[in-house]
């Protein structure tokens, strides 16, 4: 039996730039707070910015704020913050 109220996804939002703002954000935080290995010294400024450039780029989606692992891993160590290890 379907819920009495509509999916969050099925409404319309408003303000699609707002939405999509807080989207990132929510996912910048995830990344801050989820990466593993991740040597703070070696990264750079804005390097949460540029984990989730190198996995939109590379075809890596969040789900409600979570992400593989292993994708995190793949993209700290291609962009050079972590040594190498099999994952």
């Amino acid at each position: 039996m379907a819920p009495p109220y509509p999916s969050v996804r099925a409404v319309p939002i408003a303000d699609e730039s707002d939405f999509s703002s807080r989207e990132y954000d929510a996912q910048i935080e995830c990344i801050e707070s989820n990466t593993p290995d991740l040597d703070t010294d070696k990264a750079p400024d804005g390097w949460a910015d540029k984990v989730f450039s190198y996995l939109w780029d590379h075809d890596y989606y969040f789900d409600d704020c979570w992400i593989d692992e292993k994708y995190l891993l793949e993209a700290i160590r291609a962009l050079g913050w972590a040594e190498p290890v099999e994952i």
